[in-house]
This record gives structure tokens, C-alpha cells and sequence, in this order.
């Protein structure tokens, strides 16, 4: 599965906003996309998964839950403690959301789902599109958000 170039570059400063550019690291299921690592099977992706610190930010930018079903981790992967698990995907089986809440409790690890990021890409390009203004935080991208959480359901 392909990520495109901009979802990355998307990730990479999500995360390096939250916790700096220190350390990150990047797993991609083809291996000549990414000189950082390669990790073709789930399996692999749970092994770096063990290597992570606690407090770190996972990613799931793949598509994997939307675009095709399934997660780029096994039922089997440990998220780190304290960690955010971060799931770009807003529809499908969103299976790493799942994977991820089964450790909530146990391991503190806050899940976000991508709907908050879809609703703002879609807004900012309607804005773009249509020539108005939509502010991309506050009380009235708060109303937006929850008309469209409404419809969600």
C-alpha cells in the first residue's frame, strides 16, 4: 500500500509538533520507499512497535481500516505505555482503533481517530473551493464537527 508523499509529510510534523524532531521513526510495507525501516508484514510492525519508549505517538497512516481492511499491527502487537495511537482513518473497520482501545485501561494509551482531520481537510478545501471562510478551530468548527458527527452515526 502506498502512502502518499503528502500523508507523510502530514505525520512527520504532527509528531515533531508534539514531541519534536529528537526522535521518530517511520515503517513503510515496501522496502525501497523508506531508508528508515521496512516492515512488509504486521509482524514486523509489531516488532519496532516493542522497541518504541512510553509516551510515544503511533500512526496508522496506511489505509489499512479504510481504503483495504485490516491493520498494518497484529491482534498481538503492546502498544507502549502512556502512548497515543493515532488512526488518520475515519470509515471502515478500523481495526488498529480497536486494537488500540483494547489497551486503553490497561496501558494508557489515548486513541484519536482521523474524523477530526477529515472534517478539517474537507472544510479547508470547501473553503478553498467555494471562496469563503471557515475557520479551522473554535466554536464554529466545533458546530461543524458535531453536524457532521451526527450524520456519521
Amino acid at each position: 500500500m502506498m502512502l502518499q508523499k503528502n500523508v507523510w509529510l502530514a505525520c512527520v510534523a504532527s509528531v515533531w509538533f508534539v514531541v519534536g524532531p529528537a526522535v521518530s521513526g517511520v515503517t513503510d510495507a515496501a522496502a525501497g520507499r523508506l531508508e528508515t525501516v521496512s516492515a512488509p508484514r504486521p509482524t514486523d510492525n509489531d516488532d519496532v512497535l516493542a522497541t518504541l519508549p512510553s509516551y510515544s505517538v503511533v500512526i496508522n497512516a496506511t489505509g489499512l481500516g479504510k481504503d483495504a481492511p485490516g491493520s498494518p499491527l497484529t491482534d498481538d502487537a503492546v502498544f507502549p505505555p502512556n502512548s497515543i495511537a493515532w488512526d488518520l482513518n475515519y470509515r471502515g473497520d478500523l481495526i488498529f482503533l480497536e486494537q488500540a482501545r483494547k489497551q486503553q485501561e490497561e496501558r494508557s494509551v489515548r486513541v484519536e481517530d482521523g474524523w477530526i482531520y477529515f472534517i478539517h481537510g474537507w472544510t479547508q478545501v470547501i473553503s478553498e473551493v467555494f471562496h469563503i471562510d471557515i475557520p479551522a478551530s473554535g466554536p464554529e468548527f466545533d458546530q461543524l464537527a458535531n453536524i457532521a458527527a451526527a450524520a456519521r452515526a
